[in-house]
């Protein structure tokens, strides 16, 4: 072995030592928080106690708490309002996570971070202040906060996680100060700040929605759970639809595209790729019976996922590939066709399609896991 090699595996386990160091740090209690010291500061680890109101307190032992730690308080169901003191900079990845009755928070100006999921499920919570110190907020940060009505973007916020505010279901407007340079809104729906990405429409909204022309890219999950929306017009501008962007719109009936649009088209409502080969979606509040068009070669990922009252679907002898979790959770769906044509069915296509008792296929195709679940009688044609 050369010195250069021995020098390089002695660094090496020099890093493991400080990081084992590093992350062997001691937990103390202090009253009902559980703590670790790291440098000349406090980060709370977990809450121990069961008050429904909680004072997080500024400093302990002389040094001040300015972390509130992963999973900090999450699932205190006893918690209904949280004061966080001015030391705090960070709050964790899924701090508040699960805290069901926790109605009111209050986030002070010191606080830089607001992590991943940090108060995801909190669906008591009623509103809240993102104060002008905030420059992060994290991926599902206030996701299923169904009680949420408003929430406003200050100045100072330049990154947005995916899926910050999805499945909020009384989320009207997500209002963006005009100062931010990263973010703006137009009627309470949330763009970036050149307006061409559409990032997310509260869920809370109803009736219909015709998308911006300046918008050239619909985000994943832009429209998530959107379960008031009746119907959408996408204009020719859009040369991108993110994935799971209409999940779970239940009362939405039409997708319309301009038919200037070069990536995409619909008809009769239905979003397909331009060259109309590839379903992309299905709206979930179509009731009744399906055709699919003779020109389909691909039933998309999730296209027709959770599309609770559609309840038959023909598909077409050009049809050679069923897409992932294509009809996964279609209560209602009781009798589809499955041609010898399809050469690959995704994994859970049809998976808790509770009324879809069994099925025909050829032998020769392809079936992903789980794609029919355990109620589905398999029969083959050849």
């Amino acid at each position: 072995m050369n010195k250069k090699m021995k020098k390089t595996i002695l660094v090496f386990l020099l890093l493991v030592i400080l990081l084992s160091a590093l992350t062997a740090q001691e937990t103390f209690n202090h009253g009902s928080f559980s703590y670790k010291v790291i440098g000349q500061s406090i980060t709370i680890t977990k809450y121990i106690g069961s008050d429904e109101n909680v004072q997080i307190p500024a400093s302990i032992d002389g040094l001040p708490v300015t972390i509130i730690g992963d999973e900090a308080f999450s699932g205190c169901d006893s918690l209904t309002s949280v004061t966080i003191p001015s030391s705090v900079t960070i709050i964790g990845d899924e701090a508040f996570s699960w805290c069901t009755y926790l109605t009111s928070v209050t986030i002070p100006s010191s606080v830089t971070i607001i992590g991943d999921e940090a108060f995801f499920w909190c669906n008591s919570l009623t509103s809240v202040t993102i104060p002008p110190s905030v420059t992060i907020i994290g991926k599902r940060a206030f996701s299923l906060c169904h009680s949420l009505t408003s929430i406003t973007i200050p100045s100072s916020v330049t990154i947005i996680g995916e899926g910050a505010f999805i499945w909020c279901a009384s989320l009207t407007d997500i209002n963006v100060e005009a100062q931010n340079s990263a973010y703006m809104s137009i009627g309470g729906v949330l763009f970036d700040k050149s307006g061409k990405t559409l990032m997310c429409y509260p869920a809370g909204k109803s009736g219909s929605y015709t998308v911006p022309t300046s918008v050239t890219a619909i985000g994943g999950n832009a429209f998530f759970w959107s379960s008031h929306l009746a119907n959408v017009t996408i204009p020719s501008s859009v040369t991108t639809i993110g994935y799971n962007a209409f999940y779970c719109c239940f009362h939405l009936t039409d997708i319309n595209v301009e038919t200037q649009n070069s990536a995409y088209m619909s008809v009769g409502g239905v979003l397909f790729d331009k060259g109309g080969k590839t379903l992309v979606r299905y709206p979930a509040g179509k009731s009744g019976t399906y055709t699919i068009p003779p020109s389909v070669t691909i039933i998309g990922d999730e296209a027709f996922f959770w599309c609770n009252s559609l309840t038959s679907v023909t598909i077409p002898p050009s049809v050679t590939i069923i897409g992932d979790e294509a009809f996964f959770w279609c209560d209602n769906l009781t009798s589809v066709t499955i041609p010898s044509s399809v050469t690959t069915i995704g994994n859970s296509a049809f998976k808790f399609c509770k009324s879809l008792t069994s099925v025909t296929l050829s032998r020769r195709t392809n079936v992903g896991k789980d794609a029919f679940g355990n109620n589905v009688l398999i029969q083959y044609m050849d």
